[in-house]
C-alpha cells in the first residue's frame, strides 16, 4: 500500500427550489488520506455520489476526482469536498423519499486489497 483514504462524514442541507420543482442539496464531504511512504507527494482518489429512491434504485450517479498533495513533513492530510446537487422531485414526493450515497470508486485490485485486509468480525 502506498496511500489510503477514508471518508470522514458528510454534512448535508436541503432547500426547496419551487421554481424548478427540485430540491437543492448541499453536501460537505470530509476525506482523510494517509501516505505510507514520504516519497509519495501526490495521488488522487475517485469517489461517487449516487441518489437513490425508496426502492433502492439508483436515479443518478456521478464521479469526482480529488487531487491529494502532501506537504513534505506530513503523513496525513484532510480535505473537504463541497457539492451541490439538484434533485428533481417526482410528483407527490418529498426529500424523505430519496437518499444520497457516497463511496470510493475502486479498481478491482483496490477492492480485493480491502477485502483481504479488512478486520475479521466474529461469527
Amino acid at each position: 500500500m502506498v496511500y489510503g483514504a477514508v471518508m470522514l462524514k458528510a454534512e448535508v442541507s436541503c432547500e426547496m427550489d419551487k421554481k424548478r420543482g427540485a430540491l437543492v442539496v448541499s453536501n460537505q464531504l470530509g476525506i482523510s488520506a494517509l501516505r505510507a511512504r514520504t516519497d509519495v507527494k501526490k495521488a488522487q482518489v475517485t469517489y461517487f455520489e449516487a441518489i437513490i429512491n425508496r426502492n433502492q434504485q439508483i436515479l443518478s450517479e456521478r464521479d469526482f476526482v480529488v487531487e491529494l498533495e502532501w506537504p513534505t513533513t506530513q503523513q496525513r492530510l484532510q480535505d473537504t469536498e463541497e457539492l451541490e446537487t439538484l434533485l428533481p422531485l417526482a410528483p407527490n414526493a418529498t426529500g424523505a423519499d430519496y437518499a444520497i450515497l457516497f463511496g470510493f470508486r475502486l479498481t478491482p485490485e483496490e477492492l480485493q486489497y480491502n477485502r483481504d485486509h479488512a478486520p475479521k468480525t466474529p461469527g
